[in-house]
């Protein structure tokens, strides 16, 4: 088989899984049956006929097909890079920008709501690292940039920024559609939807209860008023989601995270100001 020509690197809570789900409808992409294969990351000594086996292909597509990973956490760990430009230094690379700070607070509510535990509390992320490594980590993409520019082109790379992904996601998948090279026409039926959305686990009736709330306000209203009505926050069943973290904890991440968001800009060109909170 030839090898697999187009990636998404991650990281996780970058809309990783959209891409996958809209990717895998294409008829001309040939993808995992599951959107996280840990080839590159995990599972190497297993060799490439392990990988190989992760890609079914049905007779009506042919060889033109372009093979796609979409595994979320090759971009965290910079071995990953490597062992991709060895395997094929061709390779087309996929990744996201999200602002690190409002990432990990999206990653602490992913995993939150998978376990549905109030164990865990962002107010930790300094205090265990496990926290630390799992939150804010994933988020600190600068080293696996420069693994990215050591070992493929320019051409070989394409970068979205996650915030233009939500405001414009026809542009942003037309944008990727372009990079990959194949009909950029189609349109998939997960386009428009959200998947993998943060948030604590609720009751049937407060999930009901949010769902009347965005069909009366829409989504860009109630976060605006959610930020100054605890009413709002309450109907829509995300109100410690809503209320955000913490301002002094938040202040304190900023400052970490400032020298990556800084060689960021450098190593991608982009002007991510707009992330920097004084």
């Amino acid at each position: 088989m030839k090898p697999v020509e187009l990636f998404h690197l991650g990281p996780p809570k970058t809309a990783t899984t959209w891409l996958y789900q809209c990717l895998k409808e294409h008829p001309q992409i040939i993808t995992s049956s599951r959107d996280a294969i840990h080839y590159f990351d995990i599972h190497y000594e297993l060799g490439n006929e392990w990988y190989d086996e992760h890609f079914s292909k049905s007779e009506t597509q042919s060889d033109q097909c372009i093979r796609f990973d979409p595994t979320y956490s090759y971009i965290c760990c910079p071995k990953s890079i490597d062992r991709i430009a060895k395997y094929n230094p061709n390779a087309k690379l996929i990744y996201c920008l999200r602002n690190p700070v409002e990432r990990a607070f999206s990653h602490y509510w992913h995993i939150k709501k998978k376990i549905g535990s109030d164990r865990i509390q962002f107010s930790d992320i300094l205090t265990h690292y496990n926290n630390y490594a799992t939150w804010m980590e994933h988020g600190l993409l600068a080293p696996g940039m420069r693994a990215i520019k050591n070992s493929f082109s320019k051409d070989n790379v394409h970068i979205i920024l996650y915030e233009n992904l939500k405001k414009k996601p026809e542009e942003v998948w037309k944008s990727v559609l372009s990079f990959a090279g194949i009909d950029q026409n189609f349109r998939p039926s997960m386009l428009d939807k959200k998947v993998n959305v943060a948030g604590a686990k609720t009751k049937l009736a407060t999930r009901l209860s949010n769902k009347g709330l965005r069909l009366t306000l829409g989504e860009e209203k109630i976060m605006k008023l959610s930020k100054s009505s605890s009413f709002i926050r309450f109907l829509s069943g995300k109100s410690e989601y809503l209320q955000g973290m913490d301002k002094d904890l938040e202040k304190m991440l900023y400052t970490l995270v400032e020298n990556d968001i800084q060689e960021m800009e450098e190593i991608s060109a982009y002007d991510l100001s707009h992330w920097r909170k004084n």
